[in-house]
């Protein structure tokens, strides 16, 4: 699979990973009448919803600072062309690319809307390495709260202008 780098990817990938996670909130197809069918996917719809938070924030941070960068001919402005311009924003280097509490500050986004900084603390638990190492199975409650929360915050940004 190829690295995300346009605006235009990580907009599309947010989107499908949340429309795959909220299928996985659904019974499953494959042995419906199994005792995990209830539980079995909702690892998976929290590791996609936090994943599609990350892309979504990405997104608004080369929307936000793409226009200060000159791409190459024929290509977009890519995340790591505006990652300078993302730390001098945090006020310290991004170390973990994939921390959702310091891409959310980098945006500037926090002071615009109480209820989307508390999506995104719905959202915090959330940690890239669930690809390798699942949380233990959580329960449908979290599940829901965090792709409700992911999916409420992807749209709200994707509606605000940088």
């Amino acid at each position: 699979m190829a690295k995300l780098e346009t605006q235009a990817e990580y907009q599309l990938a947010s989107q499908q990973q949340l429309r795959d996670a909220a299928e996985l909130l659904q019974p499953p197809s494959l042995d419906p009448g199994g005792a995990d069918a209830m539980t079995r996917h909702l690892v998976g719809a929290m590791y996609l919803a936090g994943y599609a938070v990350e892309c979504g924030l990405k997104e608004f941070l080369l929307r936000r600072f793409g226009p200060l960068v000159t791409p190459a001919p024929g290509t977009g402005v890519t995340f790591d062309q505006i990652q300078p311009h993302v730390d001098a924003a945090l006020g310290k280097k991004l170390k973990d690319l994939h921390s959702l509490t310091d891409l959310w500050n980098a945006t500037g986004l926090s002071m615009r809307s109480t209820t989307m900084t508390a999506n995104l603390g719905a959202c915090a638990i959330w940690r890239v390495d669930w690809r390798y190492r699942p949380p233990a199975n959580r329960a449908r409650v979290d599940a829901e709260q965090l792709v409700n929360a992911a999916s409420d915050l992807v749209t709200w940004m994707g509606n605000q202008s940088p």
